[in-house]
């Protein structure tokens, strides 16, 4: 677990088209710079797939409705209405998959079949921000939208040509519970198109609790000029008895 200062926060927008959800529900900030996103935690836990295969080659499968869990941390690849297609692989040199950072998680192959093929996240209670290497294989540089169960999503998030691999971070004012990665064609179709058998890669998965800052004073209302006139005439009501007092005091 990582604990960072809660001074000066950096935010980094990401290149993403941020569609809201129910108004005001949340407030929703998103990073494409790692160093940026983990200024903004409290504190995050990483999860980077390298335990589960270990030999360069090696393909691990989780095609189930449960899929894999990790840290309480669920990953479900839903590749249909009652199938899942989710693995763990450790890239050989030159494979497509490969992105220098080792194992990555694989999620469902696009299909034409009219079903939104999915990597799913089931997040544990509490967690309010989230980051990640974003991938795709087949082609590379493919965007994706992302769904949470705040009921915010977004559209056109961009992903890096191989073998670059492309940040996305996001913080919450409320916590989160799932997020869906859904693939689209890339910023180019005609460049990067959605095909049969594009993969979603994603590695370095983080979770963590956002920094909120505390909300401003309430403002410092200017008193009316009714009652500046109420207290004026008190004052001098009173000045005027006190007044009337000392003389009758005089005189006696």
């Amino acid at each position: 677990m990582n604990l960072a200062a809660n001074a000066f926060r950096l935010v980094a927008v990401s290149t993403a088209l941020y569609v809201a959800g129910p108004a005001g529900a949340t407030v929703i900030n998103t990073y494409s710079d790692p160093t940026a996103w983990q200024g903004a935690m409290l504190s995050y836990n990483t999860i980077n797939f390298s335990g589960f295969a270990m030999n360069p080659g090696n393909v691990v499968n989780y095609n189930t409705s449960a899929g894999l869990t990790v840290n309480g941390v669920q990953f479900v690849g839903q590749s249909g209405p009652s199938s899942y297609a989710l693995s763990v692989i450790n890239p050989q040199t030159g494979w497509g998959s490969n992105f220098g950072s080792g194992s990555v998680l694989r999620g469902p192959a696009y299909s034409t079949d009219g079903f939104n093929q999915a990597l799913i996240v089931n997040l544990p209670a509490g967690v309010t921000a989230f980051g990640l290497d974003l991938m795709s294989q087949d082609p590379s540089a493919l965007s994706f939208k992302i769904v949470l169960s705040t009921g915010e999503f977004f559209v056109s998030v961009g992903t890096s040509p191989w073998p670059n691999r492309a940040f996305f971070g996001l913080t919450s004012t409320v916590p989160i519970s799932q997020i869906q990665f859904i693939m689209e064609s890339g910023n180019d179709p005609t460049v990067n198109p959605l095909l049969p058998f594009s993969f979603p890669l994603m590695d370095n998965f983080s979770t963590g609790v956002a920094y909120v800052p505390p909300p401003p004073p309430p403002p410092v209302t200017a008193p009316e000029a009714t009652t500046m006139l109420y207290v004026a005439t008190g004052v001098f009501l009173v000045f005027f008895n006190w007044k009337r007092v000392r003389r009758l005091r005089i005189t006696q």
